[in-house]
């Protein structure tokens, strides 16, 4: 057959294509006639067709994809490429919903299609290579937590090293490698990459991601720290509650616990000198009225008194015997937390307080609040793990998760409770 005769059936056949909403061999047919015959005005034509059909698509496929009608919006975008399947543009904009709809290996085949394309611009091509890049790692990411919160921390550790090999300077994949350690009780491991991911941090990054990787840094160590107690190792303990308190000196638990140790190593000035730091952390008048929100003096009575009483059996379970070993009655522990014992407890405080001031303290009733575990990326730093009531810069005692799927939480809990019990237990015996 005659080239002519050729390019006018493949273009007649192009047409029918195109009407029957047949984009892809449409596009195919426009191809093997510019290959037989480049400067054909009819395929020019049949191509613009096509990349104006694309354009359509693809606006149609972005309106849905912001109402949120993800599989639709798919369809759109499919029909898009199928008219101009060499825009890379398309690929990277298919693998934002592909995301969405948590189809990963989908989304990474558009990446990597979109990073192979050539481009005539080089700064255009830098600059698709750079959207690629970001969205893979953001993907990859995504695609590790998918993992870890179904329980498979094995793949997502495998997985994680890759990604930090790739990008090693960047804070979240040494966390979620931590957070894998955890999941495995391989919690030596997991401090590791935790303070990694905290020399990773630059100025710029928000206070609050700080803030959670300490949080976790103390979580971790203070089980390593009960774990330690549990088997007598009281020096093992003394330097993980070192740790904690370095990073989160206002929080009353870690000075109990490590005045439990103080005493068991025989240093007992250090031991009361932590059992004042605890009182006063937990219910002297700044500490009441730092958990009311500045409103502890509005407060009525009853309400006064239901939180002091709440205060102090969390008090008592933290210290222990090291309430009895100082003090006479319990209910002399109010008045010590008030009194010229923990003035310096105080001073040291607001030293703490004025060096950090740039922190700033969120005032919030911390039992009304809580975190619920994160089932993406945005929400990844939240959660699973608890967060301290009042961080760094706020007073604090561990707070529980409000979701039904913080199995975690719950579980480190109940393990740190046994351990608390196991020491006890074995002071009696």
């Amino acid at each position: 057959m005659f080239p002519a005769a050729l390019v006018e059936l493949y273009l007649a056949r192009a047409q029918i294509h195109l009407s029957c909403h047949r984009v892809m061999d449409a596009y195919e047919d426009s191809q093997r006639v510019k290959s037989i015959c480049p400067d054909h005005p009819a395929v020019e034509q049949l191509l613009q067709s096509l990349g104006h059909l694309s354009t359509e698509q693809r606006k149609r496929a972005m309106q849905l994809a912001l109402k949120g009608r993800l599989d639709e919006s798919l369809i759109h975008l499919t029909l898009a490429i199928a008219a101009n399947p060499l825009n890379p543009i398309l690929y990277l904009e298919r693998s934002v919903v592909h995301r969405r709809k948590g189809q990963y290996w989908k989304a990474l085949d558009d990446l990597c299609r979109a990073v192979h394309f050539q481009s005539d611009s080089q700064s255009n091509k830098m600059e698709i290579m750079r959207t690629a890049q970001n969205q893979i790692f953001v993907t990859l990411i995504e695609l590790v937590l998918q993992w870890y919160f179904d329980g498979q921390a094995c793949i997502a550790l495998y997985l994680i090293d890759n990604v930090i090999d790739a990008v090693p300077n960047y804070f979240l994949p040494y966390l979620i490698k931590a957070d894998c350690y955890v999941q495995l009780n391989a919690k030596q491991n997991a401090v590791i990459h935790y303070e990694r991911s905290l020399n990773c941090l630059k100025l710029t990054d928000p206070m609050l991601v700080r803030h959670t990787i300490v949080n976790r840094i103390c979580q971790t160590r203070l089980s390593l720290a009960l774990s330690a107690m549990t088997h007598l190792n009281w020096k093992g303990a003394e330097q993980e509650l070192d740790h904690c308190v370095d990073y989160e000196p206002l929080v009353p638990e870690f000075h109990a616990f490590r005045g439990r140790v103080y005493y068991q190593l025989g240093k007992k000035e250090q031991a009361w000198q932590e059992l004042l730091a605890c009182c006063y952390l937990y219910i002297s008048d700044w500490a009441l009225n730092m958990r009311t929100s500045g409103r502890w003096s509005e407060l009525p009575i009853s309400v006064k008194d239901r939180l002091v009483v709440h205060l102090t059996r969390k008090l008592e379970w933290s210290a222990g015997s090291l309430i009895s070993s100082f003090v006479a009655h319990p209910m002399a522990l109010r008045e010590l937390a008030n009194g010229k014992c923990c003035v310096p407890v105080a001073q040291k405080i607001n030293q703490f307080l004025r060096q950090y001031k740039s922190i700033g303290i969120e005032r919030r009733n911390p039992w009304l609040s809580g975190c619920s575990r994160g089932k993406n990326l945005r929400d990844f730093l939240k959660a699973p793990w608890p967060r301290f009531e009042i961080e760094s810069s706020r007073l604090s005692s561990l707070c529980s998760s409000r979701s039904s799927q913080s199995h975690s939480l719950i579980r480190e809990k109940k393990q740190i409770k046994a351990q608390v019990e196991q020491i006890r237990a074995k002071r009696r015996g």
